[in-house]
């Protein structure tokens, strides 16, 4: 069947045409870089990346596809529960190196924070055992800066999964240019930053409250009360980072290997096969079952 450049629209797809051989690409509204299946070449769609959509900095890809292969590799191994038919079907030469949006918050905050907390000590005389709980309430009060702290600008991507990816060299990026784009796929953002600041506060308060627990020792335990955090976002940048994303389909499930394409840090979830769980548990039940009759037959 033959889609029309209408159609396309209409289920998301737009056409491009290769600046190389000609040919007519299909790719979706958000896709900014591509490689052409005719004849190789990176296809840079300029238009997407102009305007708003141009992004301002850019960390390069300081790792290789063959770095993401390795790493998928590893991380299969002494998997014995792995099952065999994802590894055959899992192609981990298809992994593809892609440039995702982000968003770069930089903020300073003004913290209030109250945090309950005790002490319990213990002492005893020749007829009794005591114990004395001590309650406190702590007022904890701190100015801190935060500065690019990434928000994933796709649909796309799970934000657990780009988070884990963390952290970035923010201090390596680029201004953008489109030449770093080339033999890489990348995405233009389609979450705007305001959809974005509930996570990002949400982070920058776990953080503070992180920083401000250490601060309370001496306790057996800590927990907050109540927080005042004023946060007012003093910059946004718009910015492209670097991950290497492989994508496995198993079983009506999706299952994703992710590398960040900077440092070679990586995340996956991998599924389990249950025959050979269970195989392994009943050999462990028999071979214990041999064990203890021969011990009965020892004593």
């Amino acid at each position: 069947n033959v889609v029309t450049a209408p159609t396309c629209e209409k289920q998301g797809y737009t056409t491009h045409t290769c600046s190389t051989c000609g040919a007519e690409l299909i790719t979706d509204n958000n896709t900014a870089a591509t490689t052409c299946l005719y004849c190789g070449n990176p296809a840079t769609i300029s238009k997407r990346l102009s305007g708003v959509y141009r992004p301002e900095l850019v960390i390069p890809f300081k790792t290789t596809k063959q770095d993401a292969i390795d790493s998928i590799k590893k991380l299969y191994k002494g998997k014995p529960l792995l099952p065999k038919l994802f590894k055959d079907k899992n192609k981990i030469e298809s992994v593809e190196g892609i440039y995702l949006p982000f968003w770069l918050f930089s903020c300073d905050t003004d913290s209030n924070l109250t945090f309950n907390a005790k002490r319990v000590h213990h002492w005893s005389d020749s007829r009794y055992n005591y114990t004395k709980t001590d309650h406190f309430r702590l007022y904890r009060s701190c100015e801190m800066s935060f500065s690019a702290i990434p928000a994933d600008g796709s649909k796309k991507t799970d934000d657990n999964l780009t988070e884990a990816l963390e952290p970035f060299g923010i201090e390596n990026a680029v201004p953008f240019d489109s030449i770093y784009l080339s033999g890489f796929m990348a995405d233009k953002y389609d979450v705007e930053p305001s959809q974005c600041r509930a996570r990002v506060r949400e982070r920058i308060a776990n953080s503070i409250c992180e920083e401000m627990l250490r601060t309370a020792s001496g306790y057996i335990s800590v927990t907050r009360e109540s927080s005042d955090i004023k946060y007012p976002v003093s910059d946004v940048k718009y910015a492209l980072l670097p991950v290497w994303i492989l994508i496995t389909e198993y079983k009506g499930k999706r299952y994703t290997f992710a590398m960040n394409g900077e440092t070679g840090k990586a995340v996956g979830d991998l599924p389990v096969d249950y025959k050979k769980f269970w195989g392994i548990g009943a050999g462990i039940t028999a071979a214990l079952g041999t064990l203890f009759s021969l011990i009965s037959l020892l004593i």
